[in-house]
């Protein structure tokens, strides 16, 4: 991708505007101004897209692009750290969606598709392909991390994504090169990387977590594990769902929406970066979800199991941007074909608490904590599933957690193993999902429960981990693995 194309200047809104065009597949959907103060929706090119995105109520704006907001500490690095910002300084957003200014002709931005999959270059749940970085990653220090990976991002032509977590766009091709940053290339899959302070395991985690969805019949993002660097744990390669999977399904449109988009809901409200994600309840997620599900009826079991896998497994992230509708059609449709719930991704378990610690951040039943069976079955009733039907549903699902994690502990792969880390964590997370089916008298396969270590330096555990000066191998000796 020519510099050319990116004729972006450098951006000072003090009391101007800047005009842009907002992009999909290459069509124009429609014009906007960056201001001072945020979005000021033009209108769109042809009334289909009203359509095809759910528009804020006050404006008429797509309601993504009022929620496109930097969460990463390497945008904050690179000057990106606001919203009119991070809009202005790059093309690429997910599900092939581009932005450019009014002087560009042509929105600058590689149409992604599918060409290498990620099952096909995975053995025993590691990546095996050839991965080509321009850089080596020598630290995990989120600090150190975010300052070696943000020179890359400065290229406008790398897609950008929301979350918290410390990641890269790449492209994996047809004969199994990983390639990363890749600005000028399509971007099909994320690597995440894993962090200090705790969460140097979570590749690991995180992997073991949707392989346990996948195992209980949700359909889930492929991921595979990843060995960046020998002296380091391993990283997670995730493959994007929201793009054409092969060059015949080229002209075929997918659009991923989340829940605080699909709510008509601000994510980010004056400096609580976390009000709108965690706005309302469980209830209110499936009445939205019903308006635009063509099959309701299974998306409803579908979110109970998805919501149950978050309580069971000790995620304490399932806010309204970490669960989310996809929608698919043709190009020359005016509307969409098929509208149904994503594919499970990001999901980790918080190993570093206690089980009884855990909640929800999302209430269901009118609570976040000590959610029993039955908080699941007024959820479901909610839903307008029978209640005989939706506890056997409940109880199956929560076995099936509770054995698909000890299986996983119990056999976990080479790259993995090697790491105490990934031990320590996949040992938590089997501890979670056994105690849990264990409190509400279901069936149990035989475990051992891992428990926490102490705090090292004189220090509590949390404080051990907010410090970042501990010993890490003395911290993850005890997986009794």
């Amino acid at each position: 991708m020519s510099d050319a194309k990116l004729n972006f200047d450098n951006v000072n809104l003090d009391g101007a505007t800047l005009p842009l065009n907002l992009y999909w597949y290459g069509d124009k959907v429609g014009s906007f101004n960056l201001t001072q103060d945020g979005v000021d929706w033009q209108g769109y090119s042809d009334d289909k897209y009203r359509n095809m995105f759910v528009c804020r109520e006050e404006d008429g704006a797509p309601q993504f692009l009022v929620n496109l907001h930097p969460d990463n500490a390497v945008f904050k690095m690179i000057g990106n750290g606001h919203q009119k910002e991070f809009i202005s300084s790059g093309l690429r957003y997910l599900s092939n969606l581009s932005i450019s200014s009014d002087a560009c002709k042509c929105p600058g931005a590689q149409k992604d598709v599918l060409k290498g999959k990620l099952e096909d270059f995975t053995q025993d749940h590691e990546f095996i392909g050839n991965l080509s970085m321009d850089f080596k990653v020598e630290s995990i220090e989120p600090d150190k991390l975010a300052k070696q990976v943000s020179k890359y991002w400065s290229n406008r032509g790398l897609s950008r994504f929301s979350g918290a977590e410390i990641k890269l766009p790449a492209s994996l091709s047809e004969d199994g090169t990983l390639q990363t940053p890749s600005g000028d290339q399509e971007f099909t899959h994320l690597i995440k990387f894993p962090s200090t302070g705790g969460q140097e395991g979570w590749g690991v985690n995180e992997w073991m977590c949707l392989e346990i969805s996948r195992r209980i019949g949700l359909e889930t993002a492929e991921a595979s594990l990843l060995k960046f660097d020998e002296n380091l744990p391993p990283a997670l390669v995730v493959e994007r769902f929201d793009i054409p999977k092969s060059a015949e399904d080229y002209n075929n449109r997918y659009l991923i929406q989340d829940f605080c988009s699909l709510a008509g809901i601000d994510s980010v409200s004056g400096f609580d970066a976390m009000s709108g994600r965690t706005a309302g309840n469980m209830e209110e997620i499936g009445r939205t979800m019903s308006q635009y599900s063509k099959n309701p009826e299974q998306d409803y079991k579908t979110l109970i199991k998805r919501t149950l896998l978050s309580w069971v497994l000790g995620d304490n992230d399932m806010h309204r941007k970490n669960f989310s509708m996809l929608f698919e059609g043709a190009s020359d449709e005016a509307s969409f074909s098929q509208a149904s719930l994503a594919p499970v991704y990001d999901v980790t378990s918080e190993v570093w608490r206690q089980p009884q610690e855990h909640n929800m951040v999302l209430p269901l039943s009118g609570k976040t904590k000590g959610l029993k069976e039955q908080s699941f079955v007024n959820l479901a009733k909610n839903y307008g599933i029978d209640e005989d039907d939706a506890r056997v549903l409940i109880r199956d699902t929560v076995e099936a957690i509770a054995k698909e994690a000890v299986n996983i502990a119990n056999n976990l792969p080479d790259i993995a193993q090697q790491s105490p880390e990934g031990l320590f964590n996949a040992g938590r997370i089997a501890t979670f999902a056994v105690n849990t089916a264990r409190r509400w008298g279901y069936e149990t396969p035989e475990w051992s429960d891992v428990g926490l270590p102490k705090g090292q330096n004189g220090k509590s555990l949390s404080k051990t981990l907010a410090s970042n000066s501990y010993n890490v191998e003395k911290l993850y000796e005890m997986s009794g693995l």
